[in-house]
């Protein structure tokens, strides 16, 4: 809940790297539950990361964990440090990253 007061507080500071991390984490919330719902319940797709997919085969639940607590965990990590540039790297490859899976998802959804 801290980091969505983080993100969404409307000041001008960082507003740029706020936006990107607010994405990231809406994109991570929509990632999460096409994967249950496709692959976790149904498995009729597969899980592209194989980290993931190992973690989704050992527990559901396990997966939830890491998608619904680690992910935002880091991103608020990431935030903290935003005056750091290994930061704001970090932030561009994790934004670029889930818009590729946004674009799979659409691709395999139509």
């Amino acid at each position: 809940m801290k980091l969505l007061q983080k993100l969404i507080s409307f000041s001008n500071n960082n507003l740029k790297w706020k936006l990107i991390l607010l994405s990231t984490l809406l994109m991570n919330t929509v990632d999460a539950i096409f994967t249950i719902k496709l692959i976790g319940n149904a498995r009729e797709f597969l899980e592209a990361n194989p980290i993931m997919s190992y973690v989704l085969g050992i527990s559901l639940p396990l997966f939830v964990f890491i998608k619904g607590i680690l992910v935002p965990y880091f991103i608020t990590i990431i935030y903290d440090n935003l005056e750091a540039k290994l930061s704001k790297v970090a932030s561009v490859i994790l934004f670029s990253s889930y818009m590729f899976v946004m674009y799979s998802w659409i691709c395999i959804l139509t």
